[in-house]
């Protein structure tokens, strides 16, 4: 389809059940026009971070799970949505920075820190997940979604993607707010 599709630079998109979707490149995702990406899994092999992105024609749908001995363990549409429920046909970008095998808070437990920005329009919106894991278990220790500039703690940024943050940017935030 690509090498027949006209270079006039539209989008390239076509419809399909009520969604628009590209075709430059379909062939790299699933049935369902889902792609998966391991962002990171722990040292033990057992916890990943899985960021999920759509076919989208304007601009890809993305939401993230976590997996604990490959099942589902966090699904974070739920938190994307909560209170929401109007907007579940919007596309939601991430911007996701975060940090694993870390143990900031001295507990004696292996944290996962996803900074996960996205917005639904305008403003920005960022959430802030702490995990807290075992040999047995992952449990989302705290969540807390900043709605407006002051509540942001900066990290993730609309206008420029900031993708790799530091462990020392990372852990003055787990000091100060977790």
């Amino acid at each position: 389809m690509v090498e027949n599709y006209p270079d006039d630079k539209s989008n390239k998109c076509l419809r399909f059940k009520g969604k628009e979707w590209r075709f430059d490149g379909y062939l790299d995702y699933e049935i369902d026009g889902w792609q998966n990406k391991v962002l990171t899994k722990s040292d033990n092999g057992k916890i990943e971070l899985v960021l999920y992105l759509s076919n989208g024609c304007y601009r890809s749908n993305s939401y993230f799970k976590i997996l604990f001995e490959n099942k589902e363990a966090y699904d974070s549409r739920t938190n994307f949505f909560e209170g929401r429920e109007h907007l579940k046909h919007v596309d939601v970008t991430l911007n996701i920075n975060h940090y694993i095998d870390k143990d900031l808070n001295k507990n004696g437990k292996q944290e996962l820190f996803i900074d996960a920005g996205y917005a639904f329009g305008m403003p920005w919106k960022e959430s802030y997940y702490l995990f807290e894991y075992d040999e047995n278990s992952i449990e989302l220790v705290k969540n807390f979604i900043a709605n407006d500039w002051k509540e942001r703690l900066g990290i993730s940024d609309y206008f420029k993607a900031k993708f790799q943050v530091s462990d020392e940017e990372l852990s003055k935030i787990i000091i100060e707010k977790f």
